[in-house]
C-alpha cells in the first residue's frame, strides 16, 4: 500500500510538472505574439503617417480596424508605396462609411 502510495505521489508530481512546463511555454507564447501586435499596431500608425494622414482624419481611425483584421494588417503593411496606402484607407473608409 506505501509502494502504491509513492507510485501515485511520483505520478501525479511528474503529471503537474509537465503541465506547469506546458502552461508557462503557452503562457510565453501569448506574450510574444501580444508583443508582436503591437510592434505591428505602431508600425501601422507610422505607415499612416507617411502616407499624409493625420490622426485627426477618419483615415487613421481606419488604421486601427485595418490592425484587427491579420490579412488587411499584412496587406497593408507590404504596400510598396505610400500613395497606394493612401488610396487603400480611402477606399476602406468609404467601403465602411467612414467618411
Amino acid at each position: 500500500m506505501v509502494r502504491m502510495m509513492k507510485d501515485y505521489i511520483s505520478f501525479s508530481s511528474k503529471n503537474a510538472a509537465e503541465r506547469n512546463e506546458y502552461l508557462k511555454a503557452a503562457y510565453t507564447e501569448k506574450q510574444q505574439r501580444k508583443s508582436q501586435l503591437s510592434v505591428s499596431v505602431r508600425q501601422l500608425q507610422q505607415l499612416a503617417l507617411e502616407c499624409g494622414v493625420e490622426e485627426t482624419d477618419p483615415k487613421y481611425y481606419a488604421v486601427s480596424q485595418i490592425c484587427k483584421d491579420d490579412y488587411s494588417r499584412e496587406f497593408f503593411v507590404n504596400m510598396t508605396t505610400p500613395e497606394g496606402r493612401l488610396a487603400f484607407l480611402k477606399r476602406y473608409c468609404r467601403q465602411h462609411n467612414l467618411d
